[in-house]
């Protein structure tokens, strides 16, 4: 469906006082209508559209009262919205005092969370008799738009875009109802940024329409690349400029999704599924969709046949041997629209079982003076003691001062046991090192002494694993049960471990293909809440063991593997203007002030890669 609008912006809001002085209100009028009759006369007959919306995050005026009466006269069947009218309440606002006969019908509300909870907005938005719609909501983590957090982050971490996701989920599955906050539409579709391989000074030239307070040029907040020059607004679309769907889109195509899961339940046995289906589709029934089974087989031929609001029942039989089941939904056009996937109880051993199954026994190695690794028939898993990892979520760029571990002041505690202090700068503590069955437990205890607090957005240990263990592989715990099988967030999956070269200019033919000399975007992202995740070269493996509460992310380092292993990942900027739209929802990372402790725990296993 389509909320359709016609080019009008930014008038009488902002700085732009014309709306609200009738002298000077009139001369525009007559472009105000008559670019809303051409868009209406043009898209009237498009079944899609479904709402006229008169103009966007503008305050109201007679141009806006002349405006309502034509579309409702050239298009009485559809209804219309004003956006950003609620965010707009003051005594300039003569809308708030309008009937409901005299102004659109759905009300309008900009990103909640701004001033107050999102549940607190929510509970507000809901009070009013009409339904609202956010009509512009839920924004991406936009490089360039307000400080550096998000462009350098996301150049250190691809993994922000899928993070994005696990944000918003909750605020998504509460605002997406049928009445009061009826629904949304997310910023944005596609990126307002142009690079070009001039460079064109903001107003001159052929570029020279462009708004001279565009913000990427006054507060450009991208990585340097060489002949690389960019104009526009923000890089917040869910496609990216060569129109490659970025990780983000995934999610919206989740929380979006018609259909929904009301029943899972497994027999006794584990070898039969049974599922309840709800139809949340407005127009349509389940009728003529396809369903595809993947480890399963339903008790009896399925007719979907659900009306919006209805269930449909489902009775899936294991395949004999299968490990887990996939059900999946898809339009006759040939596109899914929703698909869930779950393991087969008892069909394959836990992730964490079958790495310790093929682990090896490892010995703390410390025959090379000052530092040491754990060894096994000779083979030599790490390189070097691990380090204390902290990055600041203002500036992921500019390294925090930390700790080295002093490799030459070890104390032994038998053969099996080692701690190390931490020195340096700002911080005090050690990291201890001990055998236990056949893993090697790494524990780091911290304490900030400096004078400067921070928030941080990563903190854990860096493992730098043997060179030749380039590739990544990983078990987490998802958002969602199914993922597309080349989506950074995916559940289960394997990233090789190569450096590239692409550029805006020269991107990869999919976004998560796209590289550094630090690795390709699927391998460089954050794996959150893993289970099991490792530094591998194909066949063996140095994994860390976890519970889906800590979070892995790898880099190649001059063409070597590194591992940060976090005890905490999230937040989003706190300097630089940074607005409640996103620390509502994803925080502003973990407070760091003098005399802070932090500590954490990082198990690992090596051997053949399951």
């Amino acid at each position: 469906f389509v909320v359709e609008q016609p080019p009008i912006c930014f008038s009488g809001g902002f700085d732009d006082h014309h709306w609200t002085r009738t002298n000077e209100a009139a001369q525009l009028i007559p472009y105000l209508l008559e670019v809303t009759a051409e868009t209406v006369a043009r898209d009237k007959g498009r079944p899609s559209v479904i709402v006229w919306d008169l103009g966007n995050e503008s305050r109201w005026g007679i141009g806006f009262d002349a405006q309502l009466a034509l579309v409702r006269s050239m298009d009485p069947t559809r209804p219309t919205i004003f956006s950003f009218d609620l965010n707009e309440l003051g005594d300039e606002n003569e809308l708030g005092r309008r009937t409901g006969a005299e102004r659109p019908q759905l009300r309008s509300y900009h990103y909640p969370g701004w001033d107050r909870t999102w549940q607190e907005d929510l509970a507000w938005l809901g009070s009013f008799e009409q339904p609202v719609i956010l009509d512009e909501y839920a924004p991406l983590f936009a490089p360039c738009l307000r400080g550096p957090g998000e462009g350098y982050g996301l150049a250190i971490d691809p993994g922000i875009r899928d993070y994005w996701g696990a944000g918003y989920r909750p605020f998504m599955e509460a605002a997406l109802q049928d009445s009061g906050c009826i629904g949304g539409l997310i910023w944005g579709g596609f990126g307002e940024v142009f690079a070009i391989p001039l460079d064109l000074t903001i107003g001159e030239g052929p570029w020279a329409h462009l708004p001279v307070t565009d913000y990427v040029r006054t507060r450009d907040h991208y990585p340097a690349e060489p002949g690389v020059y960019r104009r526009g607004d923000g890089d917040w679309g869910i496609f990216d400029a060569w129109n490659r769907p970025r990780p983000e889109l995934w999610h919206v195509h989740k929380m979006y999704s018609p259909i929904s899961l009301t029943a899972v339940e497994f027999n006794a046995a584990g070898d039969q599924l049974e599922l309840t289906l709800l139809n949340a589709f407005s127009h349509r029934s389940l009728e003529g969709l396809d369903l595809r089974l993947t480890g399963g087989t339903v008790s009896r031929e399925p007719v979907l046949t659900a009306r919006p609001g209805e269930t449909e029942h489902l009775l899936i039989d294991a395949d004999p041997g299968s490990e887990f089941v996939r059900v999946e939904l898809w339009n006759p056009e040939g596109w899914l629209v929703d698909g869930f996937e779950w393991p087969w109880p008892g069909a394959s051993a836990p992730a964490r079982e079958t790495v310790l199954d093929r682990a090896e026994r490892l010995e703390l190695d410390l025959s090379e003076p000052g530092t040491l690794s754990i060894s096994s028939n000779g083979r030599r898993w790490l390189r070097g003691w691990p380090e204390f990892h902290i990055l600041d979520v203002d500036m992921p760029h500019v390294p925090v001062p930390s700790p080295t571990t002093d490799g030459g002041e070890i104390v032994l505690s038998g053969s099996d046991a080692v701690r190390a202090p931490l020195t340096g700068r700002d911080w005090t503590g050690s990291i201890s090192a001990r055998i236990e069955d056949r893993t090697v437990v790494f524990e780091y205890e911290c304490t900030y002494v400096g004078s400067r607090p921070f928030n941080a957005k990563e903190v854990g240990l860096t493992l730098r694993p043997a060179r030749e263990l380039t590739g990544l592989w990983w078990r987490r715990v998802g958002e969602w049960s199914l993922y597309p099988p080349d989506h950074i967030g995916r559940t289960t999956g394997y990233a090789a471990g190569l450096p590239g070269s692409s550029s805006t200019l020269h991107p990869a033919p999919t976004w998560e293909q796209d590289a550094t000399r630090g690795g390709s975007n699927d391998y460089r992202s954050v794996k959150r809440a893993i289970v099991v995740a490792g530094a591998t070269d194909g066949r063996q493996s140095l994994t860390v063991l976890s519970h889906g509460r800590q979070h892995l992310r790898a880099e190649l380092v001059d063409g070597s593997p590194e591992l940060h292993v976090l005890d905490w990942y999230g937040g989003v900027r706190t300097l630089e203007g940074n607005h409640p739209i996103w620390s509502a929802y994803f925080g502003s990372g973990l407070r760091v002030t003098a005399g802070t402790t932090l500590k954490g725990r990082v198990v690992l296993a090596a051997g053949e890669r399951p």
